[in-house]
């Protein structure tokens, strides 16, 4: 199947992760899927004025009220967002806007006309939770959802799509969906074949953990820490295989008295969650 990556569905391997330096990904086994770009689905929040130039002391064109939906394009190092409005381009500011993230990895044959996308989509909300979903549409085997991604309570959503690089299966890293007020990590592995979409939740851990995901001999090893205290935490570990889908789960308790930093006996086994969604044929034109 031939691959072509499209200019509003673009990604990139990423070389650093500014917003959490505590969590490590084996970059040779992992692309980010970034953003699209363009023009998305927003919700105006509030009033908001429509400008000639995106800045406040330009002419005003109008009002858009709120809970209108538009087409943005939300300007890359700048407050504001590109809208067409009364048959021109307008610019309102993005303070106004609640944004549709969306981000996609599309694969596409002319010759057999065959196509596939693998998304993330979902709303950003700035001071209530956010709803993604995983989405995956194949004109010849079907389509598939998942979702909403664990998270509860006022939510900053900070999640990441990556593709992982096997040569074998369409598997993908979906990390760092941050809810609730201690700030809890839910990540998740999606594997998809011609009969189904696959969903491994794997363990919910804190903010304060040193998180690794790396990707070695066909398999997605994790390891992760939940704290219960400043200074008692779970260590948490999986291991999946790529090809037959058979993991390993441990979790190991370490807590600090008196003497030290004690463990432990042994790590015991925990179970995965597994989602499992058949694909379904499209109907109708």
């Amino acid at each position: 199947m031939t691959k072509i990556t499209l200019l509003t569905f673009t990604y990139t391997l990423l070389h650093s992760f500014s917003a959490h330096s505590n969590q490590m990904y084996n970059l040779d086994g992992l692309t980010e899927i970034q953003s699209a770009s363009g023009y998305l689905p927003a919700i105006v929040q509030q009033n908001v004025n429509v400008r000639t130039s995106p800045n406040r002391s330009s002419n005003k064109l109008g009002l858009l009220a709120g809970g209108t939906t538009v087409q943005a394009e939300f300007l890359l190092d700048s407050n504001w967002a590109k809208v067409y409005f009364d048959n021109q381009n307008a610019y309102i500011h993005k303070s106004a806007l609640i944004k549709q993230q969306y981000k996609a990895d599309i694969h596409y044959s002319i010759k057999s006309n065959e196509s596939a996308v693998f998304s993330m989509s979902g709303w950003h909300y700035p001071h209530l939770p956010g709803s993604y979903f995983l989405n995956y549409q194949s004109n010849k085997f079907g389509h598939a959802s998942f979702g909403p991604l664990a998270g509860s309570g006022i939510s900053e959503i900070d999640t990441k799509l990556f593709k992982i690089k096997h040569p074998d299966t369409n598997a993908y890293l979906i990390t760092t969906h941050i809810s609730g007020s201690r700030s809890y990590y839910t990540s998740y592995l999606a594997i998809v074949n011609k009969l189904k979409l696959t969903i491994f939740q794997l363990p919910t851990h804190t903010t304060t953990d040193q998180i690794n995901y790396s990707i070695e001999d066909g398999r997605l090893a994790f390891a992760g820490k939940s704290f219960h205290s400043c200074c008692d935490y779970d260590a948490l570990t999986a291991n999946i295989n790529l090809d037959t889908l058979s993991y390993t789960a441990t979790q190991q308790t370490y807590t600090l008295n008196d003497n030290g930093e004690t463990k432990a006996p042994a790590p015991e086994n925990i179970p995965l969650t597994i989602n499992e969604i058949k694909l379904a044929k499209s109907t109708g034109l």
